[in-house]
């Protein structure tokens, strides 16, 4: 029986303003082997990317999470909430 390590996902988001991209840095870690990861931005958009950016189209908040699953089919998935804020008048 083999039993490999998970990685442990985890990311950081700054919030923004509507015309502004969000930017998600992926600091997901594995201490052996790969793994691919999956951005949920919270408003039915998804990414591959390993770390990337996105445009909200509306302001609010939303409840962003990053799955990362391993070349061993590991998987840790992480959530944390995004402000998108409106234009200033």
């Amino acid at each position: 029986m083999n039993v490999f390590d998970g990685p442990i996902s985890n990311f950081d988001a700054k919030s923004s303003c509507i015309t502004t991209a969000t930017k998600f840095q992926n600091l997901s870690q594995l201490s052996s082997g790969s793994f691919t990861s999956k951005w949920n931005f919270g408003d039915d958009s998804t990414s591959v990317e390993y770390s990337t950016e996105y445009y909200y189209r509306k302001a609010g908040r939303f409840k962003a999470s990053l799955k990362v699953v391993s070349n061993n089919g590991c998987m840790d998935s992480i959530s944390t909430y995004v402000d998108c804020f409106p234009l200033p008048n």
